[in-house]
């Protein structure tokens, strides 16, 4: 679905995240599209399309990334991973989502947005709470 699509949307709820802005991980522009390349590859694989019908467009600073393949967005909101295989596979705990967002916010990107199918999940930051840490939500 392209953003440029979207008419309408209906809040559901707020999650907060056990990962805070002190997450000890700021990874430069380069990592975090090839993080985000990657997982949209690992996707189409596990659904059984061609990665070639992953498409990109740059347009007014934003990067839109789109492919058939959908992605459970509930998954965003847990660190660990549902891939299976190697226990000692690159990605397997399911932080690579958690890294880009932190990264993208500490560069200065506001509320990132994950969408498939017709759900969405916005990231912002909530308030620093009484441990003096800002949750992401």
């Amino acid at each position: 679905m392209s953003r440029s699509n979207i008419q309408s949307a209906k809040y559901l709820s707020s999650v907060e995240y056990s990962v805070t802005l002190k997450f000890k991980i700021k990874r430069s522009p380069d990592f975090i599209a090839r993080d985000v390349f990657q997982n949209f590859r690992d996707g189409c694989i596990e659904q059984g399309f061609d990665v070639s019908s992953i498409k990109t467009k740059v347009k007014n600073g934003q990067i839109h990334i789109a492919s058939p393949s959908e992605f459970n967005l509930k998954a965003l909101f847990y660190v660990g991973s549902t891939k299976g295989g190697d226990e000692n596979q690159i990605g397997q705990y399911g932080e690579g989502s958690k890294a880009v967002f932190v990264s993208l916010i500490k560069m200065g990107v506001e509320n990132p947005i994950a969408i498939s199918g017709d759900e969405a999940v916005i990231i912002s930051v909530a308030e620093e709470n009484e441990m003096g840490m800002c949750p992401l939500v």
